[in-house]
């Protein structure tokens, strides 16, 4: 059978190439709007197309675009490793990666130059198919929604598409205010370096050793969200989904599980009063460990607000990202690096937080104070993060119910290196440490 001749070439600048490689490697808005419709072999270069595939694949794999070149050149080398492509292949694409960081274009001026070439070629298969369908009897409403379809390649967002020119003059963006929404995390010692949490969209990383307190921590943190009136999603990995729920309610209503084993009413009811207050939504759900995606989990979320549309979860708690893959078949360290930049792109998309954890290494566990170099496996998943919190207990700490925190790290604001405790932990409760809260009983 006769190969079907290559589609014609876009005609584009070599420089403007480059750009559109590298914009698609970096910036998940400019995939969203115009890069989705590139058909990569219409380009020229054929380390632009390399690239464009690649990126392709990352966004099968993980649901949205990269946000960082790092992640596509990592995805090369998982495809030069199984033997898809050579590894010169991979060298060429990543100086050309690196050269294009040269190439100055801004990127809605890039959109603006390149989108109705991209669309004059979608527009001429459309209107070829719309003969062919009139010629079969295919309702118009079809050829209609395809042509509505390609009317919005390259559209974006007015909020997406500012101008530093402009935005300076924006008091909203210039002036960091006090009152801006951030996520407590619901320990005082934590939150007042943090200045009042984390501030969003975040991704913020535990770490911990076995028994630390991670999932603890998530569940204290989903609460707070929850009593701040936020939606929340729990997803766990590794607790069941009843376990899991058992936890938050007794950080919730203040009561023992023997407590609420023997009055279920008296937690009932207090669980209303809360209610009565204002109180967040929260689905939890658990999702097998090592074959779940961030796509899978994203998927999950849209499942959640579709089910119920005054549903808009802000926080997500991932408990916990070591048990998260991208793909099974690339070794865990390297895959990390994509779970971590998608994990952290669900917070972006939801315009909130993003809480998980981690495990520490075995040279962590009984450390008073956790650093980056505690995290086991991949270092990968702190260059991701936005703020970081190591979980120490020493075995003094453990004999005497004590727990420490540090935090090492955190991108932006005040809160870095400080360290808190021992301060007493309070499991028994569902609450990393034992804290005051103002209760409506």
């Amino acid at each position: 059978m006769k190969e079907a001749p290559p589609p014609p070439v876009y005609l584009l600048e070599p420089a403007i190439e480059q750009a559109i490689a590298l914009a698609a490697s970096t910036e998940p808005k400019f995939w969203a709007s115009l890069g989705y419709a590139i058909d990569p072999r219409r380009m020229r270069n054929k380390e632009a197309q390399r690239i464009l595939d690649t990126v392709r694949i990352l966004v099968t794999m993980t649901g949205g675009g990269p946000t960082s070149s790092i992640v596509v050149v990592q995805q090369l080398n998982n495809l030069s490793a199984s033997g898809s492509i050579e590894s010169a292949e991979v060298r060429r694409c990543r100086d050309y990666l690196i050269d294009a960081e040269a190439v100055a274009i801004n990127t809605q001026e890039l959109i603006g130059v390149v989108a109705p070439i991209i669309k004059r070629s979608h527009y001429k298969e459309v209107v070829q198919k719309a003969n062919d369908s009139f010629a079969k009897n295919v309702p118009p409403e079809q050829a209609a929604s395809e042509f509505e379809r390609v009317s919005k390649i390259g559209v974006v967002r007015e909020e997406d598409s500012g101008r530093l020119s402009s935005m300076i003059n924006d008091d909203a963006v210039l002036i960091k205010k006090k009152d801006e929404p951030t996520c407590p995390i619901g320990v005082t010692e934590l939150d007042q370096p943090l200045g009042g949490g984390l501030e969003r969209p975040a991704l913020g990383l535990l770490v911990g050793g076995t028994g630390s307190g991670k999932s603890l921590m998530l569940a204290h943190v989903t609460v707070e969200a929850l009593l701040a009136k936020r939606d929340a999603v729990y997803v766990t990995l590794e607790l069941g989904k009843i376990a899991t729920t058992r936890r938050i309610i007794r950080n919730l209503v203040g009561m023992t599980q023997p407590e609420i084993t023997i009055d279920p009413a008296l937690a009932r009811s207090r669980y209303s009063m809360l209610q009565a207050g204002g109180l967040g939504q929260l689905r939890v759900v658990y999702m097998d460990p090592l074959v779940t995606s961030p796509k899978d989990i994203r998927t999950k979320i849209i499942e959640f607000c579709r089910e119920d549309p005054t549903f808009n979860p802000t926080v997500i708690a991932v408990d916990f990202m070591d048990k998260v893959r991208v793909n099974i078949k690339t070794k865990a360290y390297d895959d990390q690096l994509l779970v971590a930049d998608s994990l952290r792109s669900i917070a972006v998309e939801r315009d909130g937080w993003l809480w998980t954890a981690s495990q520490g290494t075995r040279q962590a566990t009984g450390k008073s104070w956790l650093g980056l170099d505690a995290v086991a496996d991949s270092m990968n998943k702190v260059r991701s993060a936005d703020l970081v919190i190591g979980i120490g207990r020493t075995e003094d700490d453990e004999i005497e119910g004590m727990i420490r925190f540090s935090i090492p790290k955190r991108r932006e604001g005040e809160g870095a290196h400080t360290h808190v405790g021992p301060i007493p932990w309070d499991p028994e409760h569902g609450r990393i440490a034992v804290i005051t809260r103002p209760t409506p009983w």
